[in-house]
C-alpha cells in the first residue's frame, strides 16, 4: 500500500466524536486523524488583535459584541448588506489552530451550546424580566422601548434556537416576541420550550395583531397609527405559554381568515427568488435523469463548475458566483480528480467555490435517507454553507428499493428542509428501462419543481444528448427559453448547445429583448456607471467601466423606478424582477457586487486617480491538497480566495476542498489592517 494511503482512511466513530467534543468543549483535538480544528477561545484573550479581519463581502454594516456575565468579550456577530438588498449575518470568533497553535480571528460559529446576546445585561439585572426577540438588531431596538425588561436573543437565526445555551433564563420571567411570520412563530415556540426546560418559571408569548406586515419585528417602523404605548400594551398582554398546545389566547380565538386572503397574499413581503444560473436558483429542486453512459455526471459536474464560477453555461446566463457542494456516491477519487481538472481546463480558470464530497473518500458515509446520513451531510453543509448542492446519484447515495416510494419517503422532509434553508438542489438519477422517465414511481417527481431528461444522440462527439424539461414549474413567458429543449454536445473539449433537432449548424438559443421597464432599469445602470465615484467605481473585464449593485439601486430610487419609502424586501423584489431580464438578454453582466454593461459603446466614467475595488483583494498561498491523492494539479496564476468562511475539516482524503484549490489549504494570517480597517 502506498505511504499516503492512510490519508484516505475513514475517521472512526471515536475520532468523529472527539472532534465534535473538541469543537464544543475545548477538549484536545486528535492529532493523527487528519483533523484541522480551529478551537474558539471564550472569552477572547486580552491580547487578541482588535481589528476585524477582512471578509469577502466587504465591510460590515453593523456589529454586535457578545459578552459573558462578567462583561468579557466572547465574539462578534457582523451584518453585511448585499447589493441586491439582502443581508448576510456572520459570526466572528477568536480561535486557536489545534494542530499548529496559531491564533486568529475566524469567520465561524460559536461553539455549541452558543452564548446568548445580552448575558452581561442579564447578570447586571438579576431580577428583571427577560424579553427574547429574534436577532441582535431587534434586541437593541427593544431596550429603549421596554426599559423594564432585558432584551436578549440567540445567534444563528430562527432555525438555530436549539443550538443556544438558555440556562441563563433559569428562575427568570420570560416573554418572547418573535418575528411576524411562520419562521418567527416557530422560533418563539422553540424558545418557549427551551426556556421551560432551562427552568424558567413563567413564559409568555406576544401575539402580534392580524394585518401587521409580514416579517415585522421590533427593529422595524411600527405600522401606521401604532405608537410605542401600543407596543408596550402588547408586551403586557402577552399570552401565557401552554406547553401542551403552544400559546393560546384565553378566549380560544379562531385563526383570522383575512391573514390568508388573496389580498393578504398580494401584500405579503416574500423573499424573492435568487437566481444563480439560467433556471437554477437557491430554492430550485430539480431531478436530472438519463440512461447509463450518456454523460450525466460529466454534465452535472460542468454545471456545478459554472455555477461556482459565475459563468454562463450553454444558453443559460449566470447571475453571480455561487458556493456549490457536489456529493458523489460512486466515482473513485482519481476519476473525480480528473473530472475536476477537465472542468478547470474547459473553464480556462481555477474552480473556486466548488466542493466535492466523495463517498470513495468517505466509505462510511451513511445513506442519505437515514437519520445518520442526514446528520453526516448536515455537518458538511453547515461547514461549506452552499448555495446549491448536486447529489450524484440517487441509487448510490440512498438505500432501499428505488422502484417504489419506500426508500424515498424517508428523505422527503430533508429535501424540503434544504429548500427552507434556501439551498438549491439537483438530484441526478437513472431512467427506467425505456429511457423516457426517471426510474421508479412517477410520484417522486411531485416533490420537484423541475424534471430534466437527457436522451442520447448518435454522432461523432464524445458526449451528445437532447435536454428536455419534462416539468418546469417556474417557467414564465420571460424565462421560457431557459426551459426549452436543446441539443447538448461535448465536442473538441467544449460544451455547446443549439436548438433541438439542428445540432449541426443549428441556431443558438437566445433570450428575448428586455421589457420596457427592464430597459429603463438599464438606463439607470448606465447613469450609475457614469456617475460612480469612490468604492462604487469598479472595473469589469478588459477595463470595462462598472459599478456596484448598491449604486444601481440608488439610481433606480432616484429615477422613481423603486419607491424610496418601500420596505427593503419590496425594493429587493423589484430589483430581482427586472435585473434577470437584462442578464438573459446579455445587456449586462455581473460578478458578485460588480455589474457592468455588455452593450457598446460602454458608458463613460469620469477620470479619477481612485483605484477601483476588486471582488477579492486578500489572497493566500494554499498548499496543494491533491498531493495526498497521488497526483498534482497544474499550477494556476492566481490562488483561490481565502477571505471567506472556512469550512471545518471534518474528514480527509479526496473530499470537498481537498479535491480543489479551495479553502482547506494552509491559511495565512490576515494582512495588517489599512486605514479603512474595521475595529471592535
Amino acid at each position: 500500500m502506498p505511504d499516503h494511503a492512510h490519508m484516505f482512511a475513514p475517521l472512526t466513530t471515536d475520532e468523529m466524536a472527539a472532534a465534535s467534543e473538541a469543537a464544543a468543549t475545548g477538549a484536545p483535538a486528535p492529532k493523527d486523524g487528519g483533523m484541522v480544528i480551529w478551537e474558539p477561545l471564550l472569552p477572547v484573550p486580552d491580547d487578541a488583535p482588535r481589528a476585524i479581519p477582512p471578509h469577502r463581502l466587504g465591510k460590515p454594516s453593523a456589529k454586535w459584541a457578545y459578552r459573558d456575565a462578567n462583561g468579557d468579550l466572547l465574539g462578534m456577530v457582523c451584518r453585511f448588506d448585499r447589493g441586491d438588498g439582502g443581508k448576510d449575518v456572520v459570526p466572528l470568533v477568536f480561535a486557536r489552530n489545534t494542530a499548529t497553535g496559531e491564533t486568529a480571528w475566524r469567520w465561524q460559529a460559536f461553539p455549541t451550546p452558543r452564548p446568548l446576546y445580552g448575558l452581561d445585561r442579564l447578570a447586571a439585572h438579576p431580577d428583571a424580566p427577560v424579553l427574547v426577540v429574534e436577532g441582535e438588531k431587534a434586541a437593541d431596538a427593544a431596550a429603549p422601548l421596554f426599559p423594564g425588561h432585558i432584551a436578549v436573543t440567540s445567534p444563528g437565526g430562527s432555525k438555530a434556537a436549539d443550538k443556544a445555551d438558555w440556562s441563563a433564563l433559569a428562575g427568570r420571567r420570560v416573554v418572547i416576541w418573535g418575528d411576524n411570520d411562520p419562521p418567527g412563530r416557530s422560533y418563539a415556540e422553540a424558545v418557549a420550550r427551551l426556556a421551560l426546560a432551562a427552568g424558567a418559571p413563567s413564559i409568555a408569548m406576544v401575539q402580534v395583531p392580524a394585518g401587521w406586515p409580514t416579517a415585522w419585528d421590533l427593529a422595524d417602523k411600527p405600522p401606521p397609527g401604532v405608537m410605542a404605548d401600543d407596543l408596550r400594551d402588547l408586551l403586557e398582554n402577552a399570552v401565557p405559554f401552554d406547553a401542551t398546545g403552544s400559546a393560546k389566547p384565553g378566549n380560544g380565538a379562531a385563526p383570522d381568515p383575512e391573514s390568508i386572503s388573496a389580498r393578504a397574499w398580494g401584500e405579503r413581503s416574500i423573499e424573492p427568488t435568487e437566481w444563480l444560473l439560467g433556471p437554477f436558483a437557491k430554492t430550485t429542486r430539480a431531478m436530472l435523469s438519463a440512461p447509463s453512459g450518456v454523460g450525466k455526471t460529466n454534465f452535472a459536474l460542468a454545471l456545478a463548475a459554472h455555477l461556482a464560477a459565475g459563468l454562463d453555461f450553454l444558453h443559460w446566463t449566470a447571475h453571480r458566483p455561487a458556493r456549490v457542494l457536489y456529493i458523489d456516491g460512486e466515482m473513485p477519487c482519481e476519476l473525480i480528480q480528473q473530472r475536476v481538472r477537465d472542468a478547470e481546463r474547459r473553464l480556462g480558470r481555477p474552480v473556486e467555490g466548488l466542493y466535492v464530497l466523495a463517498k470513495d473518500a468517505e466509505p462510511d458515509m451513511p445513506p442519505l435517507n437515514t437519520p445518520e446520513g442526514q446528520v453526516f451531510a448536515d455537518r458538511w453543509i453547515e461547514a461549506v454553507n452552499p448555495d446549491f448542492i448536486v447529489f450524484d446519484n440517487v441509487m448510490s447515495l440512498l438505500t432501499g428499493e428505488m422502484s417504489d416510494e419506500t426508500g424515498w419517503q424517508a428523505i422527503k422532509p430533508w429535501i424540503a428542509a434544504l429548500t427552507n434553508r434556501r439551498i438549491g438542489q439537483l438530484w441526478v438519477h437513472h431512467t427506467g428501462h425505456d429511457g423516457s422517465r426517471p426510474f421508479g414511481t412517477s410520484t417522486r417527481i411531485w416533490n420537484f419543481d423541475a424534471s430534466i431528461l437527457l436522451t442520447p444522440l448518435k454522432g461523432d462527439d464524445d458526449v451528445a444528448f437532447s435536454l428536455e424539461f419534462q416539468k418546469a414549474r417556474r417557467r414564465t413567458p420571460d424565462t421560457r427559453d431557459d426551459y426549452g429543449t436543446i441539443t447538448v454536445a461535448l465536442a473538441d473539449d467544449k460544451w455547446t448547445a443549439s436548438t433541438a433537432g439542428s445540432r449541426t449548424g443549428g441556431a443558438p438559443v437566445r433570450g428575448k429583448s428586455p421589457s420596457p421597464t427592464a430597459q429603463r432599469y438599464y438606463d439607470a445602470l448606465v447613469n450609475a456607471i457614469a456617475s460612480a465615484t469612490g468604492d462604487d467605481r469598479r472595473v469589469g473585464p478588459g477595463g470595462t467601466p462598472a459599478t456596484t449593485n448598491k449604486a444601481w439601486r440608488r439610481e433606480l430610487i432616484r429615477m422613481g423606478l423603486i419607491g424610496e419609502d418601500a420596505e427593503p424586501r419590496q425594493q429587493r423584489a423589484l430589483f430581482y424582477k427586472y435585473r434577470p431580464q437584462l442578464v438573459t438578454a446579455k445587456w449586462i453582466a455581473m460578478n458578485g457586487e460588480t455589474v457592468w454593461s455588455l452593450r457598446v459603446p460602454h458608458p463613460e466614467q469620469p477620470s479619477s486617480n481612485h483605484s477601483p475595488s476588486t471582488e477579492s483583494n486578500h489572497r493566500a498561498t494554499v498548499s496543494n491538497p491533491l498531493s495526498n491523492c497521488g497526483a498534482t494539479m497544474s499550477n494556476h496564476s492566481s490562488a483561490p480566495d481565502s477571505n471567506h468562511e472556512q469550512p471545518s475539516s471534518i474528514g480527509d482524503g479526496c473530499s470537498v476542498a481537498r479535491l480543489l484549490d479551495a479553502d482547506e489549504g494552509t491559511d495565512t494570517a490576515p494582512p495588517e489592517p489599512d486605514d479603512d480597517a474595521e475595529f471592535f
